[in-house]
């Protein structure tokens, strides 16, 4: 980690002692991150629909294929 980095979280985690109590930095935190798995839980949502969206409309096949194909996609992306 930069020296700058360092200063910087050991100047929050001082504030942040002197500040907040443990339970209400706890929840934020708790709100912070819902947030963020809530975001990403939309961005993945919507990555997704687009990708059906184009495999529907940019490839000329017919609804059987893709059944055919897409689980294979799917198999080679993953392993």
């Amino acid at each position: 980690m930069s020296t700058r980095l360092k200063t910087l979280s050991t100047k929050f985690l001082k504030w942040r002692y002197k500040n907040i109590s443990n339970k209400t930095f706890t929840h934020i935190m708790s709100v912070l991150v819902g947030l963020l798995a809530g975001l990403a839980s939309v961005t993945l949502k919507n990555i997704t629909y687009f990708i059906e969206s184009f495999l529907e409309k940019g490839i000329l096949i017919s609804e059987n294929g893709l059944y055919f194909i897409l689980p294979i996609l799917g198999l080679t992306l993953v392993y």
